[in-house]
Parts: C-alpha cells; structure tokens; sequence
C-alpha cells in the first residue's frame, strides 16, 4: 500500500498516536524525568536498566528537543526555517540537493495541540 494512501487512510489514529507520544515527552522533559525511568523499568523489568542510566539519557534530549523557532510551540510541532536551514547545511555538504523544497520534508497536520497540551499537563 503506498504511505500516503496509508496516511490519509488512518489519518485519525495517527494524529492521535503523534499527539500523544509528543504530549508524553513534554510531560517528561517538563520534570517528570523519574516517573519516566520508572515507567520504563516497570515496563521491561527483564531488561535489567540502570535507572541512573536512563535518567541521564532522557536528560540528555532536553537540549535537542526545541529550536529558536519551536520554543514556544507545542513539543514536536516543526518549523519551515529549522528545515530551509537544514536543507542549505546539507546541501553544502553535498548531501541533498540544495533546490529541495524544505516544505516537502515536515508536516505539523499530524499534531492536535490541544492533546499534546493535555497529555502535557498531565491529564490522562
């Protein structure tokens, strides 16, 4: 099945799956970062994770998470000039062609806000 037929197919789960997960990582990065590790253990007790280890790991991705052009934006919305400056970096770099169109490359129609912005205030 081709993806975008699959996308517009489930296009109602998807924006609620997406929602949530980016609901649920605002929650964590907003200081929830122990009720997470705990969650994660709970959830893979046979895993043996050193909750050390995966505190500092979910701590770690709070510096990666927003852009100048996201800040203030519910978490995992994205912005045409973080993708036009990514496109120019990579295209110098030979990696892409610099004509790519940045529109091309992101959707935020997949983001409900006001969902993200329950989950991430905690109200699930």
């Amino acid at each position: 099945m081709e993806l975008s037929k699959t996308i517009a197919e489930k296009r109602d789960q998807l924006r609620r799956f997406v929602s949530v997960v980016a609901g649920c990582w605002a929650y964590i990065l907003a200081g929830h970062h122990d009720e997470a590790v705990a969650a994660l253990i709970a959830a893979r007790p046979q895993a043996k994770l050193d909750p050390t280890v995966i505190r500092a790991q979910v701590e770690s991705l709070k510096n990666f998470v927003y852009t100048d052009a996201t800040r203030n934006l519910p978490f995992g919305t994205m912005a045409a000039s973080d993708w036009k400056d990514a496109v120019a970096v990579l295209g110098d770099g030979g990696l892409v062609d610099k004509s790519l169109d940045p529109e091309l490359l992101f959707t935020n129609d997949l983001l409900d806000s006001k969902l993200i912005a329950d989950f991430a205030a905690g109200k699930f």
